[in-house]
């Protein structure tokens, strides 16, 4: 029976390059045999394995026979696993000998025949990252990925795509080679998982959730993922690779962007792969100094798992004994979008209550601070300050306001973001130095009523040192020329030009 509201996949052949490997056993096999359960898999399929080692077909049914009641996430239905295993087929050679290629193809076209798979092929690559680019240059040699020819051919990659953003660059061109980019599916296994996907539906589909899902009530979050198994039969590959590139880089990132991201406009896959793309962008970038202070790695060493003694990375099979590749590490990541920037430090306390004792004139002032624009025009000024707007009264009212601007030199040295306060004091509307907002002072010309005194030291280069009409023009006498900004307050409203 077919899970309510889906259909089962169309016809094909299901390829797995690497099939002797750690990947097939414990998540392609028992994935399979999942959507076999569900009704999710056609009768008409037929399932091959392309690893180095000769073994016949029944050699490989029996080891996957064995390796399904070991690592299945459900109770094995005899009757369902005969006809998966049924379908199991296998096909031995180097992945860089075009003989085997020559031979896989013979393979599938009798495949085709037995099981109708109407010449529909998917090629899973679950083998070292160094072979996905031959793998592909050999299936496209042999014919087995044309584009036009009878059915659909599609590639999945696996992860790590590539080691750096170099050879990540470099496969991506060598696939484009030979695929079409909508025959090419790079994959994270991670994301098939059941919590992963509940990810989204828990966020965008319970109101009572996104309106919180952001920076003013979550504090920060936490992924971790942890294993209780060693390297095993992978110290070849993770030796290279390392945690950050087995897992950090692609499963917890990919995580982390389900967490963070904005609601998509569609749950199709490239609206949902552009609002995680976002959140990767809005990352804050790390300087190298950074590092030790925002990343921690390590190994594990020797111990007891159940009361069994295990051994340490170094000793594990495969595995350098000298080798500094971690098997553990931590990040602390900021991600400065509107939802997630934090609005300040949080040992940072705005305008502590203090009571007085004795005081001559009753005072009540207040603050509210907004949160720190986290766009880019802001990076490079991280000293800048937050927009704020302060009131208090002592007998004639008292507001203040700051926020930011940009100032533009005239002598073209370059944008830069500056604090300018405005003042209203009496009916009138003054601008502060940067280092005198708040303590009182003022720095103005007398202006007439509902005019802005502007002040005339150099200290606010992005001010004129003029007065301003009450139109907001800038009277032609300023000799420096520097003014932006210019204002007038009229009716409690402030105008910028």
């Amino acid at each position: 029976m077919s899970a309510p509201g889906l259909r089962p996949a169309p016809p094909c052949a299901f390829v797995i390059f690497g099939a002797a490997g750690d990947l097939t056993k414990r998540k392609l096999l028992p994935a399979l045999y999942n959507l076999k359960a569900a009704g999710l898999l056609p009768p008409q399929l037929a399932i091959v394995g392309v690893a180095r080692k000769e073994k016949s077909h029944e050699q490989f049914r029996e080891e996957q026979s064995k390796d399904i009641r070991e690592f299945a996430t459900q109770p094995v239905d005899e009757a369902l696993w005969v006809d998966v295993r049924s379908a199991l087929y296998y096909q031995a050679g180097e992945f860089s000998n075009p003989e085997t290629y020559t031979k896989l193809k013979t393979l599938l076209d009798e495949a085709a025949k037995t099981h109708h798979t109407m010449g529909n092929a998917l090629f899973y690559l679950a083998t070292p990252p160094e072979f996905f680019g031959e793998i592909v240059k050999r299936l496209g040699e042999a014919g087995l990925v044309q584009r036009g020819q009878a059915g659909w051919r599609r590639v999945v990659i696996e992860k790590p795509f590539g080691r750096d953003l170099d050879s990540a660059r470099e496969l991506n061109t060598e696939l484009g080679r030979v695929l079409d980019e909508s025959q090419i599916y790079r994959i994270d296994h991670y994301l098939g998982k059941e919590t992963v996907q509940n990810i989204m539906v828990f966020r965008f589909a319970n109101g009572l959730f996104e309106p919180v899902w952001n920076r003013r009530y979550v504090d920060h979050v936490q992924i971790m993922v942890a294993e209780t198994v060693g390297v095993e039969d992978r110290g070849n590959y993770y030796d290279k690779a390392g945690v950050v590139r087995d897992m950090v880089q692609n499963h917890m990132f990919q995580l982390m962007a389900l967490v963070a991201m904005e609601p998509p406009t569609s749950f199709e896959a490239n609206a949902v792969r552009d609002e995680r793309v976002k959140v990767l962008k809005a990352i804050r970038s790390w300087k190298p100094e950074d590092v030790l202070g925002r990343a921690v790695r390590g190994q594990y060493g020797p111990g007891e798992v159940n009361g069994q003694p295990v051994p340490g990375y170094r000793g594990e099979a495969k595995v350098n004994p000298n080798s500094n590749t971690e098997t553990y590490a931590a990040l602390r990541l900021q991600v400065e979008n509107w939802r997630w920037a934090p609005a300040r430090h949080r040992d940072h306390d705005p305008v502590p209550a203090t009571p007085a004792l004795a005081v001559r004139r009753k005072r009540r002032a207040g603050r509210s601070q907004s949160a720190r624009a986290p766009h880019p025009a802001r990076r490079g000024h991280r000293d800048s300050h937050q927009g704020q707007a302060s009131g208090a009264g002592h007998g004639a009212q008292h507001r203040q306001a700051r926020f930011q601007l940009q100032a533009v030199r005239r002598d073209e040295r370059g944008h830069g973001l500056r604090a300018a306060a405005l003042r209203q004091h009496g009916g009138r509307l003054h601008a502060l130095p940067p280092g005198r907002h708040g303590r009182g002072g003022l720095a103005h010309r007398h202006a007439h009523r509902g005019c802005v005194g502007v002040p005339t030291r150099p200290r606010l280069p992005q001010l004129c040192r003029g007065l301003l009409g009450p139109s907001g023009r800038r009277h032609a006498h300023s000799a420096r020329r520097p003014l932006l900004v210019a204002a007038s307050l009229r009716s409690a409203r402030s105008q910028v030009a």
